[in-house]
């Protein structure tokens, strides 16, 4: 299953060390999302903007711990999307989720969680 991170679980963050036995794919743009700063991780939504994220092949009990650590679908919800690399899952807010928190963004249009 390929999966998208765009906060805490890529590179050089404190959660990647979940993602050791995966296989990284590539950097991807990803447009339709919008990205909410939550504090010390971030949120995205489906929306207008565009998000950078790592995409990465992972076996079903890295999905399960990548669930459990997302608190999917209590929290975030893991939602399936078409992409130039195939079906990729990743972990969403719904609007409504994100009505009071700031959204993340750069002079290129591109959010990135830094």
């Amino acid at each position: 299953m390929r999966v998208a991170v765009y906060g805490t679980l890529r590179k050089g963050f404190n959660n990647h060390h979940l993602l050791l036995s995966a296989k990284f794919v590539s950097e991807m743009i990803l447009p339709g999302f919008d990205m909410y700063s939550m504090g010390g991780f971030p949120a995205c939504a489906f929306g207008s903007g565009k998000i950078y994220a790592e995409i990465y092949d992972v076996d079903k009990p890295t999905l399960d711990r990548l669930d459990r650590l997302e608190g999917h679908p209590d929290w975030y919800e893991r939602k399936c999307v078409p992409t130039i690399l195939g079906d990729i899952w990743i972990y969403t807010y719904t609007k409504k989720q994100c009505e009071n928190l700031d959204l993340v963004h750069n002079e290129e249009g591109i959010a990135i969680w830094n």
